[in-house]
């Protein structure tokens, strides 16, 4: 009895030392992907997405890539928002996406045209006035 005793732990420790690690190295992790176009359905390079996990903070940006492309792969369990810019397009915002192990998304996302915005900023130094006194002067020198 003894012996069939050890040959068992033998044979539990022998398959805990397999399978220990594949399961360490088990993927806990999930993904967001999708493709960027336009009203007309055209693809839209170079749009900056950025996923954010709302707990957290994290965020992660990357381009689309020259078919409109986008991947996040291996972002962490937890509930995101995308939000995606690019200069001429309204800004697209998705959230509550739900990443849990190993999931994977798809989101696709349709960007409208909209008006391009320029912000001009102006910086003048202020001329220097006396507060302290109300007199007003110029020295003007001889002419010699």
């Amino acid at each position: 009895m003894r012996s069939e005793y050890r040959i068992r732990r033998i044979l539990v420790l022998i398959a805990l030392l397999v399978w220990a690690p594949a399961l360490l190295l088990a993927k806990v992790t999930g993904n967001i992907s999708g493709t960027v176009r336009d009203a007309q359905g055209a693809v839209v390079p170079g749009v900056t997405v950025t996923a954010k996990e709302t707990l957290t903070g994290v965020e992660q940006t990357l381009q689309t890539d020259s078919v409109g492309f986008y991947n996040f792969p291996a972002l962490a369990v937890g509930v995101y928002e995308l939000n995606f810019q690019k200069s001429g397009f309204t800004a697209y915002q998705e959230q509550n996406l739900k990443i849990d192990v190993d999931t994977a998304l798809r989101v696709d996302v349709v960007l409208q045209v909209g008006g391009v915005t320029q912000e001009i900023s102006v910086t003048a130094a202020a001329a220097q006035v006396n507060t302290e006194t109300t007199q007003t002067g110029e020295v003007v020198e001889s002419p010699r």
